[in-house]
């Protein structure tokens, strides 16, 4: 019947297939593996004036990933990575639009994400302009494991107000580990370390893990773009930011110093919590911190080398 030879034509299909397959593993060939999906970058995000984050859909493996910029056709090849979410490593242009593409280190010839770079995942810049701004930090302090730094900026050393704020941090060589960073401006009836009711979150551990600046090699120092925050910022009054070292690893930040009506700033060793206290960076009113420099005739700049406002 007609349906018992289609049956025996299949099952003959079959063994012939099994018998090849069997050929082919007992010659000691493999079967060739079907081809890595190309690498593409999945999301491209400004986080500041002068950051975009990047985070990429990829296999396993080393992947270069092409920053394009329209406005002067200019392209940046990044330091290929095997990682598959990053920040763009150079300090990019405020309000500035860029492309980006990737493709696998090897073959050398690994095609592109987009074929050509101005077909890449499109982002802009915020737009924020640098309210603070002295130059680089240039001494290294370390041994801030463990403690609470209060920088105080005085009115009108930044240049303009806004509703987005971006910092810029400078480690030094030996890196650091951040847990807590609040922003506030600061209470006219309280110590001059002491912040208003209203302030704002750049980092807590309760919401994300510890921020980390890894170590350097020897007298390098490493800055680090923080993503901008929404903050109504008043640059006629003084500006606190109150931050909250780990007390584990070494923490080293960078300083500068400037004349006492620009810039200074107070420490404190943070101790044990007591049941319902909070941590010093979160605190409103805070006691025993201690004047650096110590020379009232000095001022000072500790760690924040850039202030960006929108």
């Amino acid at each position: 019947m007609p349906w018992l030879v289609i049956i025996f034509v299949i099952v003959g299909l079959a063994a012939l297939g099994w018998g090849i397959y069997g050929l082919v593993v007992g010659w000691g060939l493999e079967e060739i593996p079907p081809p890595r999906p190309m690498p593409f970058i999945q999301s491209a995000v400004a986080t500041s004036a002068h950051s975009v984050h990047l985070t990429l859909y990829k296999n396993p493996g080393w992947i270069r990933v092409e920053r394009y910029r329209p406005s002067d056709q200019s392209t940046v090849t990044l330091p290929a990575t095997e990682l598959s979410e990053f920040d763009d490593p150079d300090f990019l242009e405020a309000n500035e639009t860029y492309k980006y593409r990737a493709r696998y280190t090897t073959p050398t010839d690994a095609p592109w994400s987009a074929s050509q770079p101005e077909l890449g995942k499109e982002v802009k810049t915020l737009d924020l302009t640098d309210a603070l701004n002295k130059g680089q930090l240039i001494f290294p302090d370390p041994g801030w494991e463990g403690y609470s730094l209060v920088q105080r900026f005085e009115p009108g050393v930044l240049s303009r107000s806004g509703d987005l704020v971006s910092l810029t941090l400078r480690a030094s060589s030996m890196g650091l580990s951040i847990e807590r960073i609040y922003i506030s401006q600061a209470d006219p009836a309280g110590d001059p370390y002491d912040s208003v009711a209203y302030r704002q979150t750049m980092q807590d551990t309760v919401f994300k893990p510890a921020l980390v600046i890894p170590p350097s090699p020897p007298n390098q120092s490493t800055t680090r773009v923080l993503p901008a925050i929404s903050y109504t910022l008043d640059h006629t009054k003084p500006l606190l930011i109150a931050i909250d070292f780990s007390g584990t690893p070494e923490s080293g930040i960078m300083w500068k110093q400037v004349p006492p009506r620009e810039a200074v700033a107070y420490f404190k060793l943070q101790g044990s919590l007591q049941p319902g206290e909070e941590p010093e960076a979160r605190k409103t009113d805070r006691s025993g911190y201690t004047r650096t420099p110590v020379d009232t005739t000095k001022g000072g700049i500790y760690l924040i080398e850039r202030i960006d406002v929108g």
